[in-house]
């Protein structure tokens, strides 16, 4: 039989499986199209061949890590590799930014790309224990395609927002030629993007908002939030309806920005006329606001393509952007950098992680900045006091669980990922299992997500069902209307209960549950480079080795508090 070992499944590439008949295909990318899955039917059905959907990121490259961290890194490390070659060469910052938006959708196809090369490469080890005559891989990494058709695409992209820019200044002129703005500067510490909720009163500030992180992030009240999803701004409790600027000003500022023909054909950009006028919708977005106050510093908490509208506002008024840190990442990822902005970290791993990735750039001067953990929410010490009281009145110990969001198995995107719906059940019922046979414990339970409640998970689930004891399961959640987020914080719970449970893959429920002097344990996913700095005490190796720490302690509050299980130092240097 031969092996056949594929990212996704096409009409070719069965074409050509047929002709390697038998054969076993092992693909990583979930397959849409009806057509295609019903021939797949047929043949699997009619011959000997087979069809096997393999989650290749599961997999182990080492002792120490999975095969998603590994192909991630690959893919970052190339795709730092095409943005040097492309911003080295450039002298337009703004297309350089319009690039960025482009290379993050190739890198997370290479991701994809690269698991499959570096999973052929275990199986090619495995081959001289199987029947497996031949093995055939068909895969390609995306190393950027620069010919005449990518040089037209942009060509015809950017010349046609010049020719739209002239023509709105040709109509426009006469009607601004004696027209003069008088517009009321403002001044403000910094300007966000808002990724939270806002708060409307004092009660939703005890829940994760954008004006507690602002607060925190920039150290100080004298913000201002702007919400691209609403389209609203605000700072304290003002909030306005962003007011478009001047079309015919904003078309001077373009303007501008375009070079030339001559100055950009010989260039590797790589974007289409759909980037540049989304970014362009955004840029005018947050241009309508900056241009009201003077600002010291922007700050974003990731790089997406609402950022690259901002980074471009940046240049244009020469403030300062900053991507602060709010995750204790398991590797620096195109979604969190940009060679145009600096870091303002919580961490000093974190920050040299970014900086690594920005050297060789030279695109801004390097202003890296440390500050406390981002805290989301001001504190409800009703709150926790309640639930406090009654976990330890009516139980003898109490584990809080702070998921990790798992990839989609139905995703292309998520395909490539180590953690999936089957593992977080695993890893529920195996908690619900050993608190249903021991009654005095309690387990509270706060997902990252409202979907994904212990509620509606065993709404979902009978097997969870089975071990469900509404007497001691406790759900926190609380919705929003900003996004699925479960608002309430890890700070919260984790003052409320004994222990709590985490995971090295975001691992920043259990850093900020740690940080207010709750014992945690992290489940490694040895996908972070957290790992190594994390003690024993700290680390399980998987969750099923949480048992033997509970019948150590004989599931007992006291007995724990005698021990150093899930306690640290925090703010050890060596941990940072």
């Amino acid at each position: 039989m031969n092996l056949i070992i594929t990212k996704s499944i096409n009409f070719n590439r069965l074409l050509f499986s047929l002709t390697k008949m038998p054969f076993k295909i092992e693909y990583l990318e979930p397959i849409s199209n009806i057509f295609l899955k019903f021939l797949i039917f047929l043949i699997a059905k009619f011959t000997t061949s087979q069809f096997s959907r393999v989650k290749m990121g599961k997999f182990y490259f080492n002792k120490k890590e999975k095969l998603f961290k590994v192909s991630s890194r690959s893919a970052t490390k190339l795709m730092k590799k095409h943005r040097l070659s492309i911003f080295k060469l450039s002298n337009s910052k703004f297309l350089n930014i319009i690039t960025d938006i482009a290379l993050r959708d190739i890198w997370y196809e290479n991701i994809n790309n690269f698991l499959v090369y570096h999973y052929a490469e275990i199986r090619k080890k495995e081959l001289k224990k199987s029947n497996i005559e031949n093995l055939y891989i068909l895969n390609k990494i995306n190393n950027l395609s620069f010919g005449i058709i990518n040089k037209f695409t942009i060509a015809f992209s950017i010349e046609i927002i010049r020719i739209n820019i002239k023509f709105l200044k040709f109509i426009l002129l006469p009607l601004n030629k004696n027209k003069k703005q008088n517009i009321l500067i403002n001044k403000v510490d910094s300007i966000f993007l808002a990724s939270e909720n806002f708060a409307n009163n004092v009660n939703e500030l005890t829940l994760r908002n954008q004006q507690i992180i602002s607060e925190n992030v920039s150290g100080n009240i004298n913000y201002l939030v702007i919400d691209l999803i609403k389209d609203k701004y605000y700072n304290a409790y003002k909030i306005k309806d962003i007011n478009k600027g001047s079309i015919f000003e904003f078309c001077l500022l373009i303007e501008k920005l375009l070079p030339s023909i001559s100055d950009y054909w010989h260039k590797k950009y790589v974007f289409n006329l759909l980037n540049l006028l989304s970014t362009l919708k955004t840029v005018f977005k947050i241009w309508s606001v900056c241009r009201l106050f003077k600002a010291n510093n922007y700050y974003a908490n990731g790089n997406s393509d609402d950022v690259a509208g901002l980074l471009i506002v940046s240049q244009l008024f020469n403030v300062p952007t900053y991507i602060f840190q709010y995750s204790l990442l398991y590797y620096m990822n195109p979604l969190v950098h940009t060679p145009y902005a600096n870091i303002l970290g919580f961490t000093k791993n974190h920050i040299k992680m970014y900086e690594n990735e920005s050297k060789n750039f030279n695109l801004i001067k390097t202003d890296s900045k440390r500050f406390n953990y981002p805290y989301s929410s001001l504190i409800s010490k009703k709150r926790i006091e309640n639930l406090k009281s009654k976990l330890e009145q009516n139980f003898q110990l109490s584990i809080a669980f702070f998921d990790e969001n798992y990839f989609r198995d139905n995703s292309k995107i998520h395909a490539n990922g180590c953690y999936f719906y089957d593992d977080y059940i695993k890893e529920v019922k195996f908690l619900l299992k050993i608190a249903y046979q021991n009654k005095n414990l309690a387990l509270v339970f706060k997902s990252q997500f409202v979907h994904n409640t212990i509620f509606n998970l065993i709404e979902r689930n009978n097997e969870l069902r089975k071990f469900y004891n509404e007497n001691q399961i406790f759900n926190i959640s609380v919705s929003n209307s900003h996004n699925d987020r479960n608002i309430v914080t890890p700070s919260e719970i984790a003052q409320s209960v004994d222990l709590s449970i985490s995971c090295t893959m975001g691992g920043t429920a259990g850093y900020e549950s740690l940080s207010v002097g709750c014992r945690t344990l992290f489940v490694n996913s040895r996908c972070s480079i957290y790992e190594d700095f994390f003690s024993k005490n700290l680390l399980l190796d998987n969750i099923e080795e949480l048992r033997n720490i509970l019948e150590g302690i004989n599931y007992s509050r006291e007995n724990l508090f005698k021990t150093n299980i899930g306690e640290t130092d925090l703010f050890n240097k060596k941990i940072l």
